[in-house]
């Protein structure tokens, strides 16, 4: 069976020098930096974010190239389906990528990261 290969966009825990990188990540090759349409909201839910569609906010993050068993791994962490929804979207740079979002109706007493940024929360 053939292991291709997928990009992900992660804008959170998993971005280098955070908390799931080294667990999750680290295997995976570093494809850039890139920043979604300014289309979304971040919002924090305490120690991880949640990209919600709606919104003007351009959400920076860096992009992962996985392979198929690290991106059914990464479901796994992100409870998807179920809590997180993967979908693949179109970043500034033309890139196209997998990303983990959130549904608005899930969002029960978080708050808007005003600088689009987990980064600079």
């Amino acid at each position: 069976m053939e292991d291709r290969e997928d990009l992900i966009f992660v804008y959170g825990t998993l971005l280098r020098g955070e908390s799931n990188h080294a667990n999750w990540l680290s295997a995976a090759r570093f494809v850039g930096a890139d920043r979604t349409a300014p289309c979304f909201t971040l919002f924090s839910l305490g120690e991880y974010p949640a990209l919600v569609h709606g919104g003007e906010q351009s959400v920076p993050g860096e992009v992962f190239e996985v392979s198929h068993a690290q991106l059914a791994r990464l479901d796994e962490l992100e409870e998807c389906p179920g809590f997180y929804d993967r979908q693949w979207i179109r970043l500034v740079s033309g890139r196209e990528a997998w990303v983990y979002t959130l549904r608005a109706d899930l969002l029960q007493g978080a708050s808007v990261i005003l600088s689009g940024s987990w980064r600079s929360r």
